[in-house]
């Protein structure tokens, strides 16, 4: 399955930093193994921008998602439907990771432009619910329903999303779009663009993909130059310098909407905690 880098680009600018109530599908899923987590030592690794201080990281995410599942899942089966079975959410791609181009020259050698699997959803046998279970389920919004009442036991309310922080969503995507019209950042895409030409491949930016049909081996050799060039010519560091001082001078503006952000994000976080304690199914960190 391939996501091509505008995909990877929506991913990391507009995707908002959670699921919220999204609409459970109506059927229940064969249980199957976690999703794998983020690699080892893979966030301590890259730099962190300011605001991410504020959005949910990629664990918290998860474990907030999956408490809910967990949640509707015990619903379900204490209303007599014991065979229902959500499957683990997907750890969400970090922020920088391919913020400014593809960054990871391992990834980008054996897996070129695509994600490599352990980040894809797998797919799974959908089991149709019937109408009866259908009903017991309900749908966001229904505080009568398994996911009214599975997301009420993480936010307080069938009606109430999981914690969005829509305020630091919005200031990354603002300074990503501010960032890459920077001269600074706009001359080294273009120092980028020539070091790319001397390798044989003509691209504008790094978040161009390949041609559909480019052969896999070309693939590969494109995402390690992107990543070669990106080094020789410092366009991450410079990129990263530039949106840093935009999200400072952003968080400034607005620390009272992020620090309550961040307060109804620990609520929730401790609300999931509780749920799988109660239930006895493990989070992501165990």
């Amino acid at each position: 399955m391939r996501r091509p880098a505008c995909s990877v680009l929506l991913l990391a600018l507009l995707a908002s930093a959670c699921t919220g109530t999204d609409e459970v599908k109506q059927s229940a899923r064969e249980p199957v193994p976690p999703s794998q987590a983020p690699r080892p030592g893979k966030r301590a690794e890259r730099p962190r921008l300011p605001i991410e201080k504020y959005i949910p990281s990629s664990e918290e995410i998860f474990d907030i998602d999956k408490a809910r599942l967990v949640a509707i899942e015990e619903c379900m089966k204490e209303r007599g439907v014991a065979d229902f079975h959500l499957p683990d959410p997907v750890h969400p791609p970090n922020l920088t990771e391919r913020r400014y181009g593809l960054s990871d020259p391992v990834e980008a050698a054996r897996f070129g432009y695509e994600f490599p699997e352990s980040a894809l959803p797998s797919r799974q046998d959908e089991k149709k619910l019937g109408k009866k279970e259908q009903k017991i389920l309900g749908s966001s919004g229904d505080p009568k329903g398994c996911v009214g009442i599975g997301t009420a036991k993480i936010t307080g309310s069938a009606l109430l999303a999981t914690a969005a922080s829509p305020t630091a969503v919005a200031i990354q995507r603002d300074t990503w779009l501010k960032s890459v019209k920077d001269p600074r950042v706009q001359a080294k895409i273009s120092d980028w663009s020539k070091c790319m030409k001397a390798k044989g491949f003509t691209l504008r930016t790094p978040l161009e993909s390949p041609r559909a049909g480019t052969p896999k081996p070309e693939e590969r050799r494109m995402a390690t130059s992107s990543i070669e060039c990106s080094s020789s010519v410092k366009l991450p560091d410079v990129w990263f310098e530039v949106e840093s001082k935009l999200q400072d001078i952003a968080i400034s503006k607005n620390t009272a909407k992020l620090e309550a952000e961040r307060e109804e994000l620990r609520r929730q976080l401790a609300n999931a905690d509780t749920v799988f304690m109660s239930t006895g199914r493990p989070s992501s960190g165990n």
